[in-house]
C-alpha cells in the first residue's frame, strides 16, 4: 500500500509539478491538494493522509503554524511537514516546538525528499540538512539545551531513529520504566513537551538526524 501525500501549497506550478513526481514513485501517491489552509482543512477531513506537506508562507503572509493545532484535531494520524524556502532561524526553532515531524526545503533534490519521506513515515523527524546549525544557533539562544549522561544521550539517538520505549529497553538491556525516567529527564533538561521536540534536539548529539 502506498502513502499517501497531501500538498497544501499556494504556488500551482510547484504543487503540479511535486504531485506528478511524488506519484511517479513506487512508494508514494498525492490523494489530494489544495491551494489554501482553508481548503485543505476541508479536505484533510476526508482524505485523511500519511503525510501533509505544507508551505509555511501563504499569500497572505500568514504563517501556517498557526493552524497545526486543527489540523491535528482533525487528522491526529497524519504526519505533518513543512515544505518551504524559508531558512530563518527562528521559524526552525518555532516548528520543533510545533512537534511537526519535518522540515524540509523546496530546493532539496528530489530523491533526498524521497528519502526524507519514506523516514518521516517510518517515524523519524527530518530536517534539511543545511539547517542543522541554524537550528543549533537559535536553540542556544534559546538556552533549552542541558548536559545529558552518556545513558540519556544513548536513550536520545534511539528516540530520534524512532524507536519505542520497548524497543530501546531492549537495545540497551534495561527496564522500559528505566527509558521512561530517562526520557522524562531529557524533556526536563531540554524544556519540550513531548518526543518529537526532544528527538529533533538530536542533531547536536548525532549527524544523522540531518542527514
Amino acid at each position: 500500500m502506498k502513502v499517501s501525500i497531501m500538498i497544501i501549497d499556494d504556488h500551482e506550478i510547484f504543487r503540479n509539478g511535486l504531485k506528478n513526481l511524488i506519484n511517479s514513485t513506487s512508494w508514494g501517491v498525492c490523494c489530494d491538494e489544495a491551494s489554501n489552509i482553508e481548503t485543505g482543512i476541508d479536505l484533510i477531513k476526508d482524505t485523511k493522509p500519511d503525510i501533509l506537506l505544507l508551505d509555511l508562507y501563504m499569500d497572505n503572509g500568514r504563517r501556517s503554524f498557526e493552524d497545526i493545532t486543527k489540523l491535528r484535531e482533525i487528522s491526529p494520524s497524519t504526519k505533518i511537514v513543512i515544505l518551504t524556502v524559508s531558512e530563518d532561524e527562528e521559524d526552525v526553532y518555532e516548528a520543533t516546538q510545533q512537534g511537526v515531524e519535518g522540515y524540509l526545503l523546496k530546493n532539496t533534490p528530489f530523491y533526498k525528499l524521497e528519502t526524507y519521506l519514506v523516514d518521516i513515515y517510518n517515524g523519524k523527524i527530518r530536517i534539511s540538512e543545511s539547517l542543522a546549525s541554524s537550528l543549533f544557533k537559535e536553540v542556544s539562544k534559546q538556552n533549552i539545551i542541558k548536559p545529558l549522561s552518556d545513558r540519556e544521550s544513548e536513550v536520545l539517538f534511539l528516540v530520534a531513529e524512532g524507536c519505542s520505549n520497548k524497543d530501546i529497553a531492549e537495545k540497551l538491556c534495561i527496564s522500559v520504566y528505566t527509558v521512561k525516567n530517562h526520557i522524562s529527564n531529557m524533556m526536563k533538561k531540554m524544556n519540550v513537551k513531548n518526543r518529537n521536540q526532544l528527538a529533533v534536539n538530536f542533531f547536536k548529539k548525532n549527524s544523522r538526524l540531518t542527514s
